[in-house]
């Protein structure tokens, strides 16, 4: 349960029904979901609009609907109207389940390909290392504690997400490994989230159709916004438009760049296949190792690399 007020920190809204002194009890944007008390958040997406849904809800019970249009409703219900439903929701989620995301050090991993590769290495790695970790992307949520959760999305939406971060953080995790995709970008599911170090795969053309990106330059500008909200910028030299990667990635405040180029701050070389393995050498400024990646496609082994960077 959580006051309106506090839960519109942050959200520029203007309430146009209904008192502001009241109390939420639960936060949906599915209005089959909607309990007595809840808040009704209506999303207007490509495939459905929330806005069609709103006197279902309030039917069902609802004391608050957020909005981006103008409506016309009855009942006992306020009505916030924002600018954004998708971009107001990540705020709300977030402050409904307290920052969880801020008690912890996220790493977020973007790129055409590899994502779930990479963040299994790297929540593996961790592991490892003993630190209490957890994995929110395509194979769903996990913990190093043992929990297991499927997913429905790569990343999931802004509710979920704050929900699940606020279980790991309540679990002792210090750490959370994500995918984080150009949708989760593009649609502000991770709008507020702030990403301890971005990890930047590659970039090639997918995800191009009326359902997800109009077009290249939409679905590549979507994946550059990682960096709008991260400390530290890990990039993959051997990516295509690299030159654009580096640009948008200077606003963060350290770069560290991995891959084959000789001036990669975390250099592979030595990459040599065998029975179902790769052998390769990995140098940074305060290493030098060999390491062996028992799977196939030299593919892995830029994988393997970012995880190590």
């Amino acid at each position: 349960m959580a006051y309106l007020k506090d839960l519109l920190k942050q959200v520029t809204y203007i309430c146009t029904r209904g008192t502001m002194d009241c109390k939420v009890t639960h936060i949906c944007h599915d209005s089959r979901q909607v309990v007595r008390g809840s808040m009704f958040i209506c999303l207007a997406g490509s495939r459905e609009d929330g806005h069609d849904y709103l006197a279902q809800a309030i039917r069902k019970g609802a004391a608050v609907c957020v909005v981006s249009k103008h409506v016309w409703v009855e009942g006992d219900v306020t009505v916030i109207r924002v600018r954004n439903t998708s971009e107001a929701m990540a705020w709300i989620a977030r402050n409904y389940y307290g920052a969880p995301a801020e008690a912890m050090q996220m790493i977020g991993i973007t790129g055409t390909k590899g994502k779930t590769t990479t963040a299994c290495m790297l929540y593996q790695m961790l592991k490892e290392a003993g630190v209490k970790c957890g994995l929110i992307g395509t194979l769903g949520i996990r913990r190093s504690d043992g929990l297991k959760k499927p997913g429905s999305n790569t990343t999931p939406d802004a509710l979920v997400l704050q929900k699940e971060l606020r279980e790991m953080a309540d679990a002792g995790c210090s750490c959370c490994v994500m995918e984080v995709s150009s949708q989760a970008l593009k649609y502000e599911r991770v709008g507020n989230t702030h990403f301890d170090t971005a990890i930047f795969l590659n970039i090639s053309e997918d995800h191009i159709s009326p359902t997800e990106h109009k077009d290249f330059d939409d679905y590549f500008q979507s994946k550059l916004k990682i960096f709008d909200r991260c400390t530290c910028a890990c990039v993959n030299l051997d990516s295509d438009h690299i030159g654009e990667i580096l640009k948008a990635a200077a606003k963060c405040e350290r770069v560290v760049t991995f891959g084959s180029k000789e001036n990669a701050v975390i250099r592979v070389s030595d990459i040599k296949p065998g029975r179902g393995k790769f052998y390769f050498h990995v140098a940074g400024p305060d290493f030098s190792e060999d390491f062996t990646l028992p799977v196939h496609g030299v593919f892995n082994v830029e994988n393997a690399v970012a995880a190590i960077a």
